[in-house]
């Protein structure tokens, strides 16, 4: 170009190359970026959860580190003692569960050497019969479905699932990263929560009739998460002492024993919005057709 500087030209091989792997790098990028976001965000919000109790602590004139020690080996403690004993409950259950289903679809009893799920089929035709609706039939697609469930061997496939999660449990190296920076992070905010706070107020000055900003956050933080915790306790609780009362009744046979498990995902499911009613009907209803 005369009387200027030179065009710089890319050949199009290395636009058709350069591009894709410049797009493949920025999406690595953005992913990593996300998960420490997501890991700083995490540590945000337990340091405002926790620092309330922090704050009540340091009234009975206990230094700052030192209450905030107590108050996240105690949030620990009680973190890990319920994982455990929800984790040994869901295991057993889950298993006890499986074998059920297992005995509902396999083993056979009585003279004519049916299964139970079977005499289910059978009695469900008969039922359709007395009421005049023999031209439905059920008994050959029931026998056809019965038999490619006892074919696909549901006790493998859930003991499967069971493995995977108990080698999922013990593959805790990534998880325990995530978790050291997670409280890390929540940790120096508590330390710097101060100076945090004064920050806040001084680039967002609060109103004279207002308190500091940061205070304010965790009381709607804290009064969120106690009302969803409660609204799960309840949810899972109410679920829970239903079916134990089908399953006493003798209305969903072996109800009973597996309430526990059913009212802790019902109640875990409840943190979902929208969706987390429904899916936490799925496996005590799918039980209840399968089993009885």
């Amino acid at each position: 170009m005369p009387g200027g500087a030179h065009k710089i030209e890319i050949p199009r091989w290395i636009q058709l190359i350069g591009l894709p792997l410049a797009l493949l790098f920025l999406w690595t990028l953005a992913g990593t970026v996300s998960h420490v976001v997501f890991l700083f965000l995490v540590g945000a919000l337990i340091a405002l959860l926790l620092d309330p109790l922090v704050r009540a602590l340091m009234r009975l004139r206990i230094p700052r580190g030192f209450s905030i020690a107590v108050v996240f080996l105690s949030f620990a403690a009680a973190l890990v003692v319920g994982m455990i004993a929800i984790g040994v409950v869901v295991v057993d259950q889950s298993r006890d569960a499986a074998d059920r289903i297992d005995d509902y679809l396999t083993v056979e009893r009585g003279r004519l050497q049916q299964t139970d799920a079977e005499r289910d089929v059978d009695r469900l035709q008969g039922w359709l019969d007395d009421h005049g609706l023999e031209r439905i039939e059920v008994r050959e697609q029931g026998q056809d479905f019965v038999d490619s469930l006892r074919e696909a061997d549901p006790q493998e496939y859930t003991s499967r699932v069971i493995d995977f999660l108990e080698g999922a449990a013990l593959s805790i190296f990534e998880v325990l990263f995530s978790l050291v920076i997670i409280i890390v992070v929540s940790i120096y905010m508590l330390l710097d929560m101060g100076r945090l706070s004064a920050a806040v107020d001084r680039r967002f000055p609060p109103r004279p009739d207002s308190g500091s900003l940061i205070p304010r956050i965790e009381q709607a933080l804290a009064g969120y998460v106690r009302g969803q915790v409660l609204l799960s306790l309840i949810i899972g609780v109410s679920a829970g002492i239903g079916l134990w009362v089908l399953g006493i009744l003798g209305w969903a046979e072996g109800m009973d024993q597996y309430a526990l498990l059913f009212g802790a995902w019902v109640g875990a499911m409840e943190l979902i919005p929208y969706l987390g009613p429904w899916l936490g009907a799925i496996p005590p209803v799918i039980y209840a057709l399968i089993v009885d």
